[in-house]
């Protein structure tokens, strides 16, 4: 940055002030899902907005669980631990934690059945929501403070 932008800059922004505050505010999200392709779609769309833990299983997730996680972006259908597993393990762990279901599986699924009993923040099928639809539902489900 050159020195005349430099100085214009901490007029506008000083060191401290709301500038610096506005990117350590950013809330932190969860992914975890078993595709790394997935991760790396979300990654691109959700990181703008998001701190982000990215996850590939629960034990990664599990090890990286901290109170700074906001909510958890969840898949159903995973390699070792399926997805309802592992909602409920995180929810021992954090039962206020807001999770969020992102699956495959379509509302007619027997899955779903299972999950609409649990006390989950939000299910989005994948490839069936717009961003908008995404982040609102992130949004709503992260406690306010």
């Amino acid at each position: 940055m050159n020195e005349a932008f430099q100085d214009l800059y901490q007029t506008f922004i000083p060191e401290g002030s709301l500038g610096d505050s506005l990117v350590q505010q950013k809330a932190t999200l969860m992914i975890l899902d078993d595709s790394q392709d997935v991760i790396h779609s979300l990654e691109i769309v959700l990181g703008k907005h998001y701190q982000l833990e990215k996850c590939l299983t629960f034990e990664e997730a599990k090890t990286r669980l901290n109170d700074s996680v906001q909510a958890v972006l969840l898949d159903i259908k995973m390699a070792v631990v399926d997805g309802i597993e592992v909602f409920q393990r995180l929810k021992q762990m954090r039962p206020d934690l807001p999770i969020i279901f992102h699956s495959a599986y379509p509302g007619s699924d027997e899955h779903v059945s299972v999950v609409e009993k649990l006390p989950h923040s939000g299910y989005l099928v994948k490839g069936e929501y717009s961003v908008a639809q995404l982040l609102e539902t992130i949004q709503q489900a992260i406690p306010q403070s």
